[in-house]
């Protein structure tokens, strides 16, 4: 039957994907006992690869420091100790096949999800990475004896600005520029390809380009990827469409398992699924409006309307600056390479800034929006066309038709940052900052959130004091989003929109900054949550002899779970639901302390950690109620009535 190999592909990229696959793989049963669609020899098969991919994998040490460079990457290698994988942060370039010896030591990889900041350490687990190294210092055993030596001695001859640009153009390594998505997915070189299949009528010849350039440069999954592709369209001439590639997306899966989480994987697919079953000519630039949508916000949490007019360009220049860049490495030419350069930095700035919209589409979004496309492609007619239009302002406009009132307590590491988002797009506030001296925590943690909500201005920043791990991201933040009102000063309360806070003991001086954190107490949706900055128990001994019966539902454990706050008492008179301790993992502090954390067990109270389970999140509607995590977890939270 034609189609089974695309049929089988598809489910198992679903199977590979998703966290509740035996629940898809149930609904396969289903579909497959109505209309036969797969043989039961390939159901047995999915359901083996499903319990394998998710089975937990363990962090490997490499009981060695001396290793092979696997690939490059900008600011690290991927080095091969004896079998295990490890990053190797440092600055030095090597060619495949170094072997290196390192000094620093191994540390295993953090797993700990986000909700919405991209997480390296998970996309090393996923590629078979298990540790990672700070090169103190790096020294070369042997050199590379692969042809790409030669590539890197020919790169040497340049200055280190004009080395270092042609490292970008060669190994994708272009994260913050307009050419990013053509880059890490190869579109540029399958552009190359069809071009000297044009020009030689020959496949043979453009497949040959492509092994030159992953011999003499590197064979990057997208290279593979695409080597695959073209193979199986050569050895199956006869089959159809679908069913070649099916087979090709099976043939990646089975060799990369990861591919299901690449791009490079992801973007040629979607075009080719889109081309296959259109029932019509789609133009380039419709083509590329419906791929890159969804693909750009769900995984940037950003689209400019304007970038699909800009696309195919970016892909022919890309592939032209390519290889003449190529050229100007073997033979020589340095003038020719500085207005390469020159001119590549003249192009990104043609990237449109204006019309960018924020927001990631939730999962209601994204099936309105597929099942509009699939109405279009079957189709085409006015109906179906302002149906398709229908799905794009759904898609795009995701945030604005949230229900929920949500508080999320984001994953900065040691330090505080609270962001509180009202129904339908109604608003964001935040409680505390976060800063640090070795990275900008606003940019790397907060404004992935920011961005998935769909926010790009703060109404109210209220920071609880002046410590760094609260207060030492403003400027950073402030850079990235507007900010309308930062909060400084305790007030005996304050108000958002309909939301009251209460600044608990707002007229005391404990004399010291931690004690003098803003408090604040506010009932939130249908919850009554605790903010207690860094407060100690010399507070929490005071403000139980002021508010005696103060209650909470939500408590954010003061001071990142040091023993200095949450006392017994406190802790009893509360009687919170949930504690949301927010800390940085193998921090020096040793947060949260033993004791806290035996104390909050002893009065049964569920305690949340974002050094363990990363970005929290809590949402309710109504007395609806309910909490999500980072590391998957979820709950419903019943309120008690006091």
């Amino acid at each position: 039957m034609k189609g089974r190999w695309l049929y089988l592909a598809l489910s198992l990229m679903i199977i590979v994907s998703i966290p509740h696959w035996l629940l898809f793989y149930g609904l396969l049963i289903i579909w497959q006992l109505k209309y036969r669609r797969l043989p039961i020899t390939a159901l047995i098969v999915l359901l083996i690869i499903g319990f394998i991919t998710h089975q937990p994998k363990p962090n490997l040490l490499p009981q060695t420091k001396n290793g092979a460079v696997e690939s490059i990457r900008n600011g690290y290698l991927i080095v091969d100790f004896d079998s295990v994988k490890a990053i190797v942060y440092t600055d030095e370039v090597l060619p495949k096949g170094t072997m290196i010896t390192v000094n620093g030591e191994f540390q295993t990889l953090d797993n700990t999800a986000s909700l919405y900041a991209f997480n390296f350490d998970s996309w090393c687990q996923a590629r078979g990475i298990t540790a990672s190294i700070n090169a103190k210092s790096l020294n070369i055993l042997k050199p590379s004896s692969s042809i790409q030596r030669f590539f890197f001695q020919r790169l040497n001859n340049f200055d280190e600005e004009l080395r270092n640009w042609c490292f970008k153009v060669f190994y994708g390594v272009r994260e913050q520029d307009a050419f990013y998505l053509i880059s890490v997915s190869a579109l540029h070189l399958s552009f190359i390809m069809q071009l000297i299949e044009k020009m030689t009528k020959s496949k043979m010849a453009a497949a040959a380009f492509l092994i030159f350039y992953g011999i003499f440069i590197h064979f990057s999954f997208a290279i593979c990827r695409l080597l695959i592709f073209t193979a199986v369209r050569q050895v199956f001439p006869d089959s159809s469409s679908k069913d070649r590639l099916g087979i090709a997306m099976l043939l990646t899966l089975l060799l990369f398992p990861y591919a299901v989480y690449e791009l490079s994987f992801i973007l040629p697919v979607s075009f080719t699924l889109l081309s296959i079953f259109s029932c019509h000519k789609i133009s380039k630039l419709l083509s590329s409006w419906l791929v890159l949508m969804p693909v750009q916000l769900l995984n940037f949490y950003e689209f400019n309307l304007l970038s699909p007019l800009l696309f195919s360009f970016y892909r022919v220049w890309y592939s032209i600056n390519l290889l003449l860049t190529l050229v100007c490495v073997l033979f020589p030419t340095h003038w020719l390479l500085i207005f390469l350069r020159t001119a590549d930095q003249a192009v990104q700035q043609l990237q449109p800034t204006l019309f960018t919209l924020w927001g990631k589409p939730s999962i209601l979004a994204l099936l309105i929006y597929l099942i509009c496309v699939i109405a279009y492609i079957s189709k085409a007619s006015i109906k179906h066309a302002q149906w398709l239009l229908c799905g794009m302002l759904v898609l795009n406009f995701s945030p604005y038709l949230e229900p929920f009132t949500t508080i999320t307590y984001i994953n900065v590491g040691q330090g505080d940052s609270i962001l509180i988002t009202l129904p339908f797009h109604g608003g964001a506030m935040m409680i505390d900052a976060a800063g640090s001296l070795y990275t900008n925590i606003p940019e790397r943690k907060i404004l992935p959130v920011l961005k998935a909500k769909g926010y790009k201005t703060i109404d109210q920043l209220i920071l609880t004091h002046a410590d760094k791990d609260h207060a030492g991201g403003l400027q950073e933040l402030a850079d990235l989003v507007v900010i309308k009102q930062v909060i400084t000063d305790k007030q005996a309360a304050m108000d958002y929109k309909n939301i009251e806070f209460i600044s608990l003991l707002a007229e005391n001086d404990f004399g010291n900054e931690n004690d003098n954190s803003i408090v604040l107490l506010s009932r939130i949706g249908a919850l009554d949550y605790l903010f207690t900055g860094d407060a100690s128990q010399a507070f929490e001994n005071q403000l139980l002899s002021v508010y005696p019966n103060i209650k909470c539902d939500i408590l954010k454990v003061g001071h990142h779970g040091s023993n200095s706050s949450s006392s017994a008492l406190f802790l009893q008179t509360l009687r919170p639901r949930i504690a949301v301790i927010s800390a940085g993992r193998n921090n020096r502090y040793g947060h949260p302390h033993d004791e806290v954390l035996a104390r909050l067990a002893d009065y049964q109270i569920k305690c949340f950690r974002t050094d363990l389970q990363g970005d929290i999140e809590i949402k309710s509607f109504l007395n609806f109620n309910f909490i999500i995590t980072g590391s998957r977890e979820f709950g419903i939270i019943n309120k008690v009535i006091r």
